[in-house]
């Protein structure tokens, strides 16, 4: 356990290093909002976590929804070939998907899901992203 967590702080180092932190964080976002996600919620966690620099969590209305938002998030990061996945296909089953960025982590959930793990909760003290600044709308359709 201790050499993964070693490992991940070299690769998030890294990943700081080889490319812009908010332009991936505003790439995810915009391809989750293209996608009509639910719920789009991220935190700038870097301060209080050794995990990513940012969580971003989105709600999904099905299982087939939550793997369109994955395959959208996939296609985005193969376009740009600065933003590598450490994870490409994720650890999924139809309820929860986490891509790993190293920098950035997006968990996809359906609703049970996310209600159940209440990861605001945990991620919360992070300080919350303003979405609608990040995707330059003035009133996104969070909800």
């Amino acid at each position: 356990m201790i050499q993964e967590d070693a490992e991940r702080a070299r690769t998030v180092a890294e990943r700081r290093e080889t490319h812009s932190v908010d332009d991936l964080l505003r790439d995810v976002l915009v391809a989750l909002d293209d996608k009509k996600a639910e719920e789009l919620t991220a935190f700038y966690i870097e301060p209080i976590s050794t995990l990513a620099d940012y969580i971003v969590i989105v709600t999904a209305t099905s299982s087939r929804h939550l793997n369109v938002m994955a395959d959208a998030i996939r296609d985005m990061a193969r376009q740009e070939e600065e933003y590598q996945l450490i994870n490409p296909e994720g650890t999924q089953d139809d309820n929860w998907l986490v891509l790993d960025f190293g920098t950035v982590l997006v968990h996809l959930f359906s609703r049970e899901f996310r209600k159940r793990y209440r990861l605001e909760e945990i991620y919360g003290k992070g300080e919350s992203v303003d979405i609608a600044a990040v995707l330059g709308n003035s009133s996104p359709d969070q909800e």
